[in-house]
């Protein structure tokens, strides 16, 4: 389809007039068609006689074609040695083609492309998996290299886990959000690819880090809002809501205003009414 209609199909839609829309979809092996019932009609035409002469070249011993000269090393391919790439059907050698995949995997250098001169479209995964099993790499390896190389070129957008050899990635936010790492367990901030710290700011977290008695300070700056958990001493800052608490890190519920805690939200409710006449909060 390519080598007789070009790759965007574009002389199979000036030759046939009525065609609004030709587009060939490389995933599911598919061209889809809007037009005139005519003009429609016409180019399914043209495609079955495409299917036809590929049915029939298969049937031959030797496929006579006008291009036999591999894009890499720019000799005559020899007979079983060819590979046409999925996405624009320009013929390589197995024997060149084979190394530049081995080459790019090692270099990490991706998305592989076409080096066919004027020819930049992207190899598809078909060229891939085929290509892997001839080089012998596994194509977890050929997965890991492409992600990191994927993520060294979007470094503001992903990061890997900070926990030393995990694979996992993860997407990278604005602001403060928790990055549950499945592999080790890690709690992250995706906003500032620290150790998650709920109830704190990225700025917060950023302070306590470079003074030692930043917590103090960090408490000091507003003691109405600040405190920390009475069960595991993790950081908490109120921004509205009632005085019932519950910490997110040990589940504890305790009373914002004496700091006591309870097994259940029950206790604790029960307590602010009967110790400190009620929810607190204007509840």
């Amino acid at each position: 389809m390519f080598l007789r209609f070009g790759i965007d199909l574009g002389k199979m839609k000036r030759d046939i007039r009525g065609l609004h829309r030709l587009q060939i979809n490389l995933r599911h092996h598919s061209v889809d068609i809007n037009g005139t019932s005519e003009a429609v009609e016409k180019a399914v035409v043209e495609i079955n006689g495409v299917i036809d002469h590929l049915r029939e070249m298969q049937n031959c011993e030797h496929i006579e074609n006008e291009e036999h000269q591999c894009a890499i090393c720019f000799m005559e391919i020899e007979d079983g040695e060819m590979y046409r790439l999925e996405s624009c059907g320009h013929p390589f050698c197995k024997t060149c083609i084979v190394p530049q995949l081995e080459s790019a995997v090692g270099n990490s250098d991706f998305p592989l492309s076409c080096c066919k001169e004027g020819c930049d479209e992207l190899w598809s995964w078909k060229d891939i998996s085929k290509l892997s099993l001839q080089s012998g790499m596994t194509i977890n390896n050929l997965v890991n290299r492409a992600t990191s190389s994927y993520i060294s070129r979007n470094v503001n957008e992903y990061k890997y886990c900070t926990s030393p050899e995990c694979p996992s990635v993860y997407r990278v936010t604005k602001m403060v959000n928790e990055f549950s790492c499945g592999e080790c367990g890690a709690r992250i901030c995706t906003a500032c690819h620290t150790q998650y710290h709920d109830g704190l700011s990225c700025d917060n977290m950023k302070e306590l880090k470079e003074d030692t008695s930043g917590i103090v300070i960090w408490l000091r700056k507003d003691p109405h809002n600040r405190k920390l958990c009475p069960g595991c001493g993790l950081p908490i800052e109120k921004a509205s809501g009632c005085d019932h608490m519950e910490c997110t890190k040990c589940r504890r519920h305790f009373c914002w205003v004496c700091l006591a805690h309870f097994g259940s939200s029950g206790e604790c409710y029960g307590h602010l009414r009967s110790e400190h006449g009620g929810y607190g909060g204007g509840y």
